[in-house]
């Protein structure tokens, strides 16, 4: 752009100068078409450059979609390798590996608990846990039954008919034991 204005610049001075020095007569007339052929040159010289840029620009805008379009299938290749290629199967097949190795594991597992509760529930130590268990139920019962016992004196404690009751058993113990003395000295007097 700037040798185009440079030569507008000289073309005009050019022009100015012959117009100048035409003194008004027919000489600069001959000029001034000379000065007109020049500037239509100069045009057709830019109209070539202004094509030539033109076809220059667009060379480098199919450069750049050629590079875009290359890009755009490297990246999806890439993504399809990450989902369907190698990569993927790879770690597919480890975890199916680890997979199987866990369920093998969780067998075996399981293998060794029963041999372990066999070894330690023999027919001997099962009869004896049966027993027992069925001591403990009768403990158990009989624990119950005390407690319903002691829950029902208790009640009659709070009630107030329990402490009659324990005042009059008390005073027929007394009066047993006066008894019971009366009975011994008897006996050691005869």
């Amino acid at each position: 752009m700037s040798d185009y204005l440079l030569r507008t610049v000289s073309l005009l001075s050019t022009i100015s100068a012959s117009v100048l020095a035409s003194d008004g007569k027919t000489q600069g007339k001959p000029r001034l078409e000379d000065n007109v052929e020049l500037l239509q040159e100069c045009i057709g010289d830019r109209s070539h450059q202004l094509h030539d840029s033109r076809i220059a620009l667009a060379n480098e805008a199919a450069a750049l979609l050629t590079l875009h379009q290359k890009l755009y299938e490297t990246i999806i290749r890439l993504l399809e390798q990450t989902v369907h290629g190698s990569v993927a199967r790879g770690l597919r097949a480890h975890a199916d590996y680890l997979a199987s190795v866990a369920e093998g594991l969780d067998k075996k597992l399981r293998i060794m608990e029963g041999q372990v509760l066999q070894q330690i529930y023999t027919p001997d130590v099962a009869e004896a846990l049966k027993e027992r268990e069925q001591a403990l139920s009768r403990q158990n019962a009989e624990l119950r039954r005390r407690v319903r016992e002691q829950e029902a004196t208790l009640q009659g404690y709070e009630s107030g008919r329990g402490m009659k009751q324990l005042a009059e058993t008390y005073a027929e113990l007394l009066e047993e034991t006066s008894k019971v003395k009366a009975d011994l000295d008897r006996f050691k007097d005869a």
